[in-house]
């Protein structure tokens, strides 16, 4: 009886770890999945702008045809894409590109920005607005630069909501939790607060409402940069940079390569 007894309280001690490392590690693979594919949609949204002038909606769609396939519905559950068929049809219901009140994908110019570009200017001549020798600024105004965010539905229990307020930052109904599992962040100012306070603007205030609420969407970014081949000066340039870095831009109307090829010189996710 006492062996028995034994085992009974080793396995309810054990069996909690365990399942939070296999659904873990499932969470964390189907993660993975998505931000390749957030890459993958960044390039696509980027080579549509580059040849229709810019155009965000076209950008979207074009993003949004990607990333299908793992988008969840109503139910918490992917959306089916196993025939041309079942795509279709899924795509039909993801074109709305709205779930719970946030996008399923949001596009974000961040170069170049109107009033870089004349609207009849050469667009694709790297010369343009160069003074002097050395000079990057007319090679950066014929490239488009574009930000993909994909708001990851998170389905695996358990895990999901562990590893979202882990990324995310500590609520007080959480503290006791992450404190056992040594998660939870002492310094207001470190990295795992800072998704909360720094990133309060957007969707960010509505995704922890949510996530309260038991439904969690963590936002995985990623960048492309293509040279143009249409004259988006003509098109749907914002007035300034608004795409999110984890660093000073280099000023409020331009976007310094530095900030791109840090996350890498084609395209990166965050």
């Amino acid at each position: 009886m006492r062996r028995r007894g034994q085992a009974a309280v080793e396995t309810a001690i054990v069996m909690p770890l365990f399942v939070f490392i296999f659904l873990g590690m499932l969470q964390l693979g189907l993660m993975h999945q998505a931000r390749l594919l957030t890459r993958y949609a960044a390039y696509k949204s980027t080579r549509a702008g580059a040849i229709t002038r810019a155009k965000k909606d076209v950008m979207t769609q074009a993003a949004l045809a990607v990333l299908v396939p793992i988008t969840a519905g109503m139910d918490g559950l992917t959306r089916k894409a196993g025939s041309a068929g079942d795509y279709l049809t899924s795509y039909a219901f993801a074109k709305a590109n709205i779930q719970d009140g946030i996008p399923i994908v949001e596009t974000t110019i961040c170069n170049p920005v109107s009033g870089q570009l004349g609207v009849n200017s050469d667009f694709d001549d790297p010369r343009v607005a160069s003074t002097k020798a050395g000079d990057w600024t007319g090679f950066k105004r014929t490239r488009l630069h574009a930000q993909t965010t994909f708001y990851y539905r998170m389905i695996i229990p358990f895990a999901n909501g562990i590893l979202f307020w882990a990324t995310a930052g500590v609520e007080p109904e959480h503290q006791e939790t992450f404190s056992t599992l040594r998660l939870r962040s002492e310094n207001a100012d470190s990295n795992k607060d800072a998704w909360r306070n720094k990133k309060s603007r957007g969707y960010i205030p509505l995704i922890l409402g949510l996530a309260r609420g038991g439904k969690y969407y963590l936002p995985i970014r990623a960048n492309y940069a293509m040279r143009l081949m249409s004259n988006v000066a003509q098109g749907e340039l914002p007035a300034q940079n608004k795409c999110f870095v984890n660093f000073k831009k280099a000023s409020n109307n331009d976007t310094d390569v530095r900030e791109i090829s840090s996350h890498s010189k084609s395209g990166n996710s965050q």
